[in-house]
């Protein structure tokens, strides 16, 4: 069962059998003579090895036609194939995705998947001895065609790559869609701020830390100098304003009109005229709406932008008059001043006395934010201690062990990727290690899979074959199970199973319908636990660890009472492991006006978060709420001395083992975090 390349330079056809006849892939059904036949398509998907036995492989492709030349339906063009044996081998070495090939010898069989993938109703499969693939390469040219940042032109479409500087994870909107920005940078050294929307969570850029790399295909430029939406102007009944009705050119090209509503009006009205303001939360509104508060005579404007500060406190929402030593205000001030004199017009000139209906604003607006107060995070203390809270500075003088109050806020922290906090902790041995990724497992079990071989099973095991569930065309393959002969008498047989042979996948497959799987492999005639670098142990979704240095493990009959509970205290106690918790393991850097201090977050971090370890391993819920606290807390954007202010407990304690280097450690305790979001 060979595979060919076909060479270049003479047509693909001439170089086959003159006795094999081309035929559409929308004619392929199991009524079709495949004797003498050819399809030819191009590799849009090409699987990997998979192993059914010692002596035989499977792989799988797509192929879709697209020579116009074959007769056919436009429909159904794309097609599952299946080689198997040295045919599969072969076609993996020597095929590329994008390459056309055209394969005989083939047989056709319903396709069981072709409602869920939504291709061709058959499959072809090869896997006779006259089975064989032509191959044509395709000299691949590049897909995309990135442009340099600092070569970009305003309203041009490009495709760029660079370096992540600065992110904000996507956030919802109040339409249908979730918003994420970002700002990057490449060899140009030029910062470009992009914005991006779109519904689905999945089809915006994952980013997990400042100097990820990412791609952006067909990016439309705006140069940033101009809006494209023309901001509303809002014409006030007469007698309820005070100051000049109009500005120089200048000034109207600086003014904005922001509506605001509810709960910000009373705040509002106690404005005063030349008050410098932040307004947290505010949202921007493009579109031909109508805009409140016009009179009649005002028509509705097309193609508009308006400012509105809705009711409520989300995210931080409300007006923040500066100070007139604030950084902001003094750069401000400075544009104010380039402004050409006007005699007619004074900068403190503002509107005033809006209707009660509604507070119209006319404001200079900033263009940056961020949240000191109303933050929507909040910390509650669950110690008992009666201390007035110290400084940092004050703490890092003193050194006793012990518990402190603090009034701090969060700097920095580490891991920014904050997956690589969930850590393995032997609570024996003290040691804390990486949880395996899955392509380290994977390969532990395929490793221990391709050495499957039959051996002799003890007294208390009863040796079963079970098979996965296999597609139409395809071998099965039977995997060992080995249940418990004690468990088979009783009403609970399904709840704990050793399996022998399998993969990772066909292990977690299996654990969606057995409660309790251990992994075994067999090795010189006798069954073993699997290394303890994997998971000793599969419960549902979740898997449990061993600790190599403190484990005796080995395999031996386990002794369930009828009653007992089979979980995974029971089942490490009974084989020899020393079971690894979940652990969430944060370095912190707090800061207030004093001093900045290093603390850990460890043995008090499911009472912080409110979240389990455990649960934060398997669940996105608990993995977002992390995320979310800590993006309140240590936002990307922003100046550090706007990070909400937090409560803490501190307890100061000495490493073992540190003789002599009086060194002092503090982690968080008794704490708790609290956002908007939280029931009360």
């Amino acid at each position: 069962m060979p595979v060919y390349i076909l060479t270049d330079g003479t047509g693909t056809r001439a170089q086959i059998p003159a006795h094999l006849t081309m035929i559409s892939i929308s004619l392929i059904n199991t009524s079709t003579d495949c004797t003498n036949k050819v399809v030819k398509g191009k590799v849009i998907h090409k699987g990997p090895l998979a192993k059914l036995s010692l002596d035989n492989v499977v792989l799988k492709t797509i192929i879709q036609e697209d020579d116009a030349s074959v007769s056919g339906s436009s429909h159904n063009l794309s097609i599952n194939v299946f080689l198997f044996g040295s045919l599969a081998k072969n076609f993996n070495d020597a095929v590329s995705q994008g390459d056309v090939v055209m394969a005989s010898g083939f047989i056709a069989s319903k396709s069981p998947t072709a409602k869920k993938d939504n291709l061709h109703p058959y499959n072809l499969i090869l896997s006779r001895d006259d089975a064989c693939i032509y191959v044509s390469k395709v000299t691949k040219t590049p897909k995309y065609t990135y442009t340099r940042l600092d070569n970009l032109k305003n309203e041009s479409v490009v495709n760029v790559y660079g370096v992540v500087v600065f992110f904000k994870q996507p956030f919802q909107t109040r339409g249908t869609d979730l918003c994420s920005t970002l700002k990057i940078t490449d060899q140009s050294n030029e910062n470009i701020g992009c914005t991006i929307f779109c519904e689905k969570l999945k089809d915006h850029p994952r980013i997990f830390q400042i100097g990820d790399i990412v791609r952006l295909h067909r990016v439309k430029v705006w140069d940033g100098t101009r809006c494209p939406y023309t901001l509303v102007e809002v014409i006030a009944e007469p007698g309820i304003t005070e100051g000049p009705t109009s500005f120089s050119k200048v000034k109207e090209s600086f003014i904005a009109n922001v509506f605001v509503y509810d709960n910000h009006m009373e705040f509002a009205k106690l404005l005063k005229p030349g008050d410098f303001l932040r307004i947290y939360n505010l949202l921007a509104t493009p579109g031909s709406n109508k805009v409140p508060g016009l009179t009649r005579s005002q028509p509705v404007e097309e193609n508009h932008l308006a400012f509105h500060l809705h009711g409520g406190t989300s995210f931080g929402r409300g007006i923040r008059v500066l100070p007139e030593n604030s950084l902001d205000v003094q750069e401000l001030k400075r544009v104010f001043e380039s402004f050409p004199e006007d005699p007619k017009d004074e900068l403190n000139e503002v509107w005033g006395t809006p209707p009660e209906s509604l507070v119209c604003l006319f404001l200079y607006l900033l263009s940056d934010g961020g949240t000191v107060e109303g933050s929507g995070v909040f910390t509650e203390r669950s110690c008992s201690h009666q201390m007035m809270p110290v400084t940092l500075s004050q703490l890092k003088q003193n050194h006793p062990d012990g518990a402190y109050h603090v009034r701090v806020q969060l700097r920095s922290y580490e891991p920014r990727r904050l997956y690589q906090s969930l850590k393995l902790f032997c609570s024996k041995c003290s040691s804390i290690q990486d949880i395996p990724d899955d392509e380290s497992v994977a390969g532990i079990f395929s490793e221990a899979s391709q050495h499957f071989e039959t051996c002799w099973s003890p007294k208390w095991l009863e040796s079963r074959q079970a098979n996965l569930p296999r597609s139409q065309g395809f071998p099965s393959q039977a995997l060992d199970v080995l249940p418990c002969v004690q468990l088979l008498f009783q009403k609970e047989n399904k709840d704990f199973i050793f399996l022998n042979g399998s993969t990772l996948e066909e292990t977690c497959q299996f654990a969606a319908r057995v409660q309790n799987i251990v992994p075994v492999t067999s090795s010189g005639g006798h069954l073993n636990l699997l290394d303890l670098s994997a998971p000793f142990l599969f419960r549902g979704r979740k898997r449990y660890y061993g600790c190599k240095q403190c484990s005796d493990a080995v395999l031996r009959k386990p002794s369930f009472g009828r009653e007992e509970v089979i979980d995974e205290k029971l089942l490490a106690k009974a084989f020899g492991v020393q079971l690894m918790q979940f652990v969430l393991l944060m370095k912190l850097e707090l800061q207030d006006t004093t001093d900045t201090l290093d603390v850990f977050l460890m043995k008090h971090t499911e009472l912080f978060f409110s979240v389990s370890a455990e649960e934060a391993s398997i669940s996105e819920t608990a993995q977002n709420r992390i995320s979310q606290i800590m993006n309140i807390l240590c936002p990307p954007e922003g100046s550090v001395g706007q990070h909400p202010w937090l409560d803490l407990c501190l307890t100061a304690y000495r490493p073992e083992g540190d003789e002599g280097q009086n060194q002092t450690c503090y982690q968080i305790c008794n704490t708790t975090i609290f956002t908007q979001s939280d029931p009360t």
